[in-house]
Parts: C-alpha cells; structure tokens; sequence
C-alpha cells in the first residue's frame, strides 16, 4: 500500500538534503539561522518519520511471527543492495581507502548496531539507524497486537531517550561536529521512527482533508521561517530546540498524510518519481559531487557545477533504480511471498 502524497514528500525531502550538502559544500556550511542549516538536519528526521508511519500502515495487520523472515527479507533486499553499490563506489570509483574491519561493518550494515559513526558513505549513517529501527520493528507490531497501549509506551520510552540526548548527552556549548557520533546515536533519532509509528496509529485511517493539511503546512513551514535560531547547527538538536523543531517534522508528515493532492499528471508523475528513487538521490548524490570534482575545478562556476551534479544525480539515480533497485525489490518480494508459503 503506497500513499502517493507520502513519496512525494519523501522525494522532496531528498532533493532538499541534496540541495543542503551542495551549496554548503560549494559555499561553506549553513548555520542554525538558516532555513538550509535546519532542513538539512531535519529532513533526514522527517525520512525517519516516514519510514516508521509507512511500515505501520502497511504491516500493523499482517506481521506476525510466522511472517517475521517474509519482513526482514523484503527490508534486506530493499536497503542492502545500493548500500553495497555505494561501498563498492566509495573503493574503486573515488578511490578511498578503508581498513577492512569497517569495509565489514558497511557490508553487514553491523556498524549501525555498534559503531554508528563508521559509515562509509555520506548520508549512511542514517540507513545504519534504520537498520536498528527494523530491528525494533516487530516488537511494537507484536505488542500492539495484543496491547492497547503498547505504540504510545514504546513511543514515550523513545521520547524519553531523546530528551536524555537533548538535554544531557548533547553539549549546546560545543559544535554539532565535535558532537556527531553521539548526534547518530540510533537511540537518539528513534523517537522520530517510533513518532511516525504512533502518527499512523493516530491518522493513519482518517479521512482526507486538505484543508486542515495546507493550515498544518503553513503553521510548520511559517515555524520554521521564523523560529529564532543562531549559531552552530547543535543549537537545532539539543534543549527544547530540538522538541520543537521535531514537532514541526510531526506536523510536515501529518499534513502530507491528510492530504490529497490533485495536481496536473506530470507534476505527478514527476513528484511519484522522485519518491521512487529517493533512496538513490539520498546515497549517490555526495559519490557524484565528490567524483565530479576530480575532473572539475567548481570554485570557479559553482552554480554551473552544482547544477552538473543535480542533472547527473536525477539521472543515475533513474537509472540506480530502475536497473538495481526495483529489480532487488521484486527478488525481495518474490522470495518473501515463497518463505510465506513454506511457513504454512
């Protein structure tokens, strides 16, 4: 079960991300004040929200211990493969060298588990949160199965974790970059997975209303114009900044997921695609930039490289998906179905 509205916002959210990392790698890095410096933060915690919301709706009825390896199937085919590609990329397109126990640590997707800070690709930090989030995944299917209550506990204990994180683990006196392993720490973004979870458990059955979507939209986006925020980026992910600004990621994924667009067919079919290959975007775009300057001097024409690069990820992530991706997820969905069958 797709909901069309959900990908669009999930292609926008990478193409947001894109745009965040070539203009800061082009121009210099983004401050809190800046809409670019909280988006580029945020957008990776409204893909969190998403991928909890999307899962919830689609297992919260058919997950269950005899459907355990059919999940966690599906999920391996889905991630594994481009994580892989990107690895591979990593090594002998650009060229960079890694010690084999972290070569390890990216194969298995291990490193999620016990060394967040030791991707290899930029971006993958997060797909090794996700890898951890999958892991929770069942436990609050099965428990909210046969408890009433069990997404909302699951849901505060996470919050919990994070205000730990916000208020106590995170130093708002220091730099987001001194503080980035402890940033990924899975714990602390699961709240944002577990959150989108408890929103499809709230909303994830009502009726569409886009009049109430667009007074959502407009109350986040006008939030986040004009929140008052300065300095490094860690002033946007500790103390009671970081509650409000994950609200508004909330609010975001709530409006798009109230709404129903209706907008001309090739907007659509445009907005439809880049929620497809949003995984692609996410992983290649920072492989394309770092590769195309070894044969481009971009401080000369920023603007024309980044727009190069823009043109060349769109492209190759077509491309990524059509031939990797969605060729991965059709193996995925094939063997599932025949570990469904043999369960029986």
């Amino acid at each position: 079960m797709r909901i069309e509205e959900l990908d669009y916002l999930r292609g926008l959210m990478a193409v947001v991300i894109m745009i965040y990392h070539y203009f800061s790698w082009s121009f210099g890095a983004y401050d809190s004040s800046s809409i670019l410096g909280i988006m580029g933060i945020y957008g990776v915690s409204i893909f969190y929200v998403l991928s909890g919301l999307t899962l919830f709706v689609v297992y919260k009825k058919k997950l269950m211990i005899n459907t355990l390896i059919s999940f966690f199937i599906k999920r391996f085919f889905r991630i594994y493969p481009l994580l892989w590609l990107c690895v591979f990329l990593e090594v002998f397109l650009l060229e960079n060298d890694y010690s084999l126990q972290k070569m390890i640590l990216n194969i298995t997707g291990v490193f999620g588990f016990i060394a967040p800070d030791q991707y290899i690709s930029t971006g993958a930090w997060s797909i090794g949160n996700e890898l951890v989030f999958y892991s929770f995944f069942p436990v609050i299917v099965l428990f909210s199965s046969k408890y009433k209550r069990a997404v909302e506990f699951f849901f505060i204990v996470s919050l919990v974790l994070a205000i730990y994180f916000a208020f106590f683990q995170l130093n708002s006196n220091d730099t987001l970059g001194n503080q980035w392993k402890t940033y990924i720490n899975p714990f602390n973004q699961l709240f944002l997975f577990v959150g989108g979870i408890y929103l499809a458990k709230l909303i994830g059955n009502n009726e569409k209303n886009n009049k109430l979507a667009i007074v959502l939209l407009v109350i986040a986006i006008t939030l986040l114009l004009f929140y008052p925020l300065s300095g490094d980026q860690i002033n946007i992910v500790t103390n009671w900044n970081r509650l409000f600004l994950s609200g508004c990621s909330f609010i975001i994924v709530a409006a798009f997921l109230i709404m129903r667009l209706q907008i001309a067919r090739k907007i659509d079919l445009i907005l439809g695609k880049l929620g497809h290959i949003s995984y692609s975007i996410y992983l290649l775009h920072p492989i394309i930039y770092s590769y195309m300057t070894s044969f481009i001097d971009n401080s000369q024409n920023p603007i024309f490289f980044i727009i190069l690069c823009f043109v060349l990820t769109f492209v190759l992530s077509l491309i990524t998906y059509e031939v990797i991706e969605s060729n991965f997820m059709s193996i995925g969905k094939y063997l599932s179905i025949k570990t469904q069958k043999f369960s029986r």
